[in-house]
């Protein structure tokens, strides 16, 4: 694969197995952490959708590279090339108010770095931002000292002119008096502004999305530092990532803020316990008990509630996300499976049954290259034993390319 011309600031930050010498701008080097990550499914997996989304970037299909750079970041979120090309898709795909929560997380994990600055301080002047705009180009500009960029660095510069000289907007006529508001929490600007970006948390949530769903909340959180719903629902992200100490030290938080937010002290005693039994050593309950008899026997629906029964308690638990999944699937609701097979995967990506799971939802929609491409990560995770079964698996993946 060539490198991805930088194009507005955008370097050619892919991994170092695709970087090419004499491509315009750098390749992102790995650290120790990214290389330790390489090993085992759950980089292939993550290497895998990086090496799509970035191809897909090169032909200009930049939603479609943004789906696939967020399933290479759900397989591995320490990749910060992956991070930073979702960006860049992001960004080009019109969707800057996502892009800059890509942007900052790059900024976090290379925080010596100067590129990730560009395309935000872009953003933030497409979002009206533009003291947080000027504000980040240059600090792109102090920092970048390749003589290659310096074009780069001269275009900041002109950006950063045209906003200092661009006039502010001229005062619009005065409306007429408004009345006086209800009460000291009257919708603001700030609030409005906190309101959307949980608006955005909760599509996030919805898409499968958790990891961006988690830094919105957190963002949401930080311009209000006295509302409890935004660090609950920062907590509920986590548990969905499988982070259950960060989950339990945002749900305190939220408590702290308001003692009578019932649905956070459930979610905190339960994270509380899950914690315990896990450093005890406790046997956590499965779904391939009661759930998934139900499953094989075709009752979908008792399998269904089974799994539901689980995921109460276990919020989790991959397998009942799983068994749950199936039982949908089979009942012909493909979205709702999908979802749960999109979060066993951000759980345990190396899940073999959610791999298929997946590959089924999209054979389902006619979706045969998506299909095709979880079958073999599928085949990857638990390779068939059986002559008989690797067999009708090949047999399924010919139809699915053909």
């Amino acid at each position: 694969m060539t490198g991805l011309r930088r194009r507005y600031g955008f370097y050619a930050w892919g991994l170092a197995a695709f970087a090419v010498a004499g491509a315009p701008g750098p390749a992102l080097a790995q650290s120790p952490s990214d290389a330790g990550a390489g090993a085992g499914a759950r980089a292939s997996q993550a290497q895998a959708a990086l090496a799509k989304g970035e191809a897909l970037l090169q032909d200009k299909r930049f939603g479609e590279a943004a789906a696939k750079l967020e399933e290479a970041i759900a397989a591995d979120s320490t990749l910060a090339p992956a991070w930073y090309s979702l960006a860049y898709a992001r960004r080009r795909a019109g969707r800057c108010d996502l892009a800059i929560v890509a942007y900052r997380k790059v900024s976090e994990m290379r925080p010596g770095e100067a590129d990730p600055y560009y395309g935000l301080g872009l953003c933030l002047r497409e979002l009206g931002d533009r003291p947080g705009a000027i504000a980040a180009l240059e600090t792109y500009v102090a920092r970048e000292r390749r003589a290659e960029s310096q074009k780069w660095v001269d275009r900041a510069r002109r950006e950063m002119a045209a906003m200092q000289d661009q006039p502010a907007p001229a005062p619009a006529a005065a409306p007429p008096p408004a009345p006086p508001p209800a009460d000291k929490f009257t919708a603001a600007p700030a609030a409005e502004d906190v309101s959307t970006i949980m608006s955005r948390g909760d599509a996030a949530m919805a898409e499968g999305r958790y990891q961006d769903a988690a830094e919105m909340f957190e963002l949401a959180a930080r311009k209000a530092p006295l509302r409890a719903e935004p660090r609950y629902q920062w907590g509920i992200a986590f548990i969905l990532m499988g982070r259950l100490s960060d989950a339990s030290a945002a749900l305190a938080d939220a408590i702290r803020r308001d003692g009578a937010h019932g649905l956070a002290r459930d979610r905190l005693a339960q994270v509380k316990k899950k914690l315990r039994a896990t450093q005890s050593g406790e046997a956590l309950p499965s779904a391939a008990t009661q759930a998934s008899d139900h499953l094989r026997a075709g009752r979908y629906a008792l399998a269904e509630a089974e799994a539901d029964r689980t995921l109460g308690t276990w919020p989790d638990a991959a397998d009942a996300l799983c068994v749950r999944g199936r039982a949908r699937l089979e009942r012909g609701a493909v979205e709702d499976a999908r979802r749960d097979f999109l979060h066993a995967l951000a759980i345990a990506p190396a899940d073999a049954a959610a791999l298929r799971g997946l590959s089924d939802t999209y054979a389902f929609d006619g979706d045969r290259e998506r299909a095709a491409y979880y079958l073999e990560l599928h085949c990857d995770a638990a390779p068939a034993a059986d002559p008989t079964a690797a067999a009708r698996i090949a047999r399924q993946l010919h139809e699915l390319r053909r």
